[in-house]
């Protein structure tokens, strides 16, 4: 399966457009974020008072000037707002379209813009700075699991082999998350092209062979970066 970059997009991860649509409402408001084409947002009020809002991800790349239009929409619609909105679809089609297709169609873009980090700069960096002979990966942000679970455990990277694909976790799009560790994880998620999974002795499969562990050992700033995955998952993760 090929896997077509798409140009730069610059979108906020769907709990962080979600936080900051409620808060620009200043309304009670439940957001649901769909993928309907022919209805890009909508709001009706719900049970309780509460309203009901039905956005499109696309919106997920609004500035914030479209954020305050947004949050006037679902509050007291009013011509301003809604100029704005028609204003967004009409200029943002490309993302109205790419989140009416498939999920499937939809693992095709490559997004490495985050609103905090450039996932390209990083990973050149990484390359150069430790030599990785490397030609052809991709990068991209990947989407967060689904449910109120969400937070229970967190996959940082991934890499798939098939696609050439390296896959970073939106959570570390944030300005609380040093470089160094966002460069450790790709730098982790490209050692798997240079040290495919292999069957050792018993037969088992391994992902993070001995090779590997040594060469990941190598990252300038492997100690602090283990440290702060660690006091990552305990302040953030293990929250009630």
């Amino acid at each position: 399966m090929e896997t077509r970059a798409a140009k730069n997009i610059t979108l906020m991860s769907e709990p962080e457009f979600v936080d900051a649509l409620k808060k620009s409402a200043g309304v009670p408001v439940h957001v649901t974020l769909t993928c309907n084409r022919s209805s890009l947002i909508s709001v009706r009020r719900g049970a309780g008072g509460i309203k009901e809002a039905r956005v499109q991800h696309a919106f997920r790349a609004a500035d914030q000037a479209m954020l305050g239009a947004l949050g006037r929409f679902i509050r007291k619609p009013d011509q301003s707002s809604r100029d704005m909105v028609d204003a967004f679809i009409s200029a943002r089609q490309d993302l109205v379209r790419f989140f009416s297709k498939s999920r499937r169609q939809r693992r095709r873009i490559i997004v490495t813009k985050g609103r905090h980090k450039d996932l390209t700069r990083i990973m050149e960096k990484v390359i150069g700075d430790y030599n990785l002979a490397i030609n052809g990966i991709k990068i991209t942000w990947s989407r967060p699991g689904p449910g109120p679970n969400r937070r229970a455990s967190i996959r940082f990277g991934s890499y798939s082999h098939d696609l050439g694909l390296v896959r970073i976790h939106p959570d570390l799009d944030k300005p609380g998350v040093p470089d160094f560790f966002v460069e450790f994880v790709v730098y982790h998620e490209l050692l798997h092209a240079l040290f495919p999974p292999a069957r050792i002795g018993n037969g088992k499969r391994t992902i993070h062979g001995q090779a590997f562990k040594t060469r990941e050992r190598r990252f300038k700033e492997y100690e602090k970066a283990i440290a702060f995955q660690k006091e990552f998952i305990r302040t953030r993760l293990n929250a009630v």
